[in-house]
């Protein structure tokens, strides 16, 4: 990576830091840019030549969050949950890292930016089926369910460490309830 694009990259997680800072005080929809750019320590100009909207900044750090992590996780581990809860324990992980940061999305209303980071992860990583094939709705049945399962994690605190919490889920999506 040459200069310029650190300094870009640098940028962005700076205006990532402004935002998250302001939302522990603000409602997301009451954060303005002039009050983004401020926190952040960055110019107007350098705002808008890297995003042109707030949701664009989340579109972002979840892309990050996903690039960087998915490699943690193989094929193995997201398909064979029930003998291999490997892949789970790390998602687990991943989140528990970020939960101050996703805990202050979830009481902004934005819990659909993490649902899409996890579908996407499980797509990733077992989604290797026509689109058209019934087994599909396998794939969205447990993000749906893993994503349930961590917001309400997250929202009593994430008490319980990830690899416990993994374990809850994967008993109940192998034995049902």
């Amino acid at each position: 990576m040459n200069y310029g694009q650190n300094e870009n990259l640098r940028v962005k997680n700076q205006i990532v830091k402004g935002l998250f800072k302001l939302l522990k005080k603000e409602k997301f929809s009451e954060i303005s840019i002039s009050k983004l750019i401020k926190t952040a320590g960055v110019a107007r100009a350098s705002y808008y030549r890297n995003f042109d909207s707030k949701e664009d900044i989340l579109e972002f750090y979840f892309n990050n969050l996903r690039k960087d992590n998915i490699d943690e996780i193989s094929s193995d581990e997201i398909v064979t949950l029930a003998s291999a809860p490997d892949g789970a324990i790390k998602t687990f992980r991943i989140m528990y890292k970020k939960r101050k940061e996703l805990k202050l999305l979830l009481d902004n209303n934005l819990g659909d930016y993490i649902y899409r980071l996890i579908t996407e992860m499980v797509l990733e990583k077992a989604g290797d089926m026509p689109a058209d094939s019934i087994e599909r709705y396998k794939l969205y049945f447990f993000s749906g369910a893993m994503f349930s399962v961590l917001v309400n994690w997250i929202n009593s605190g994430a008490k319980e460490s990830p690899e416990e919490i993994s374990k809850i889920a994967l008993k109940y999506l192998q034995n049902g309830i």
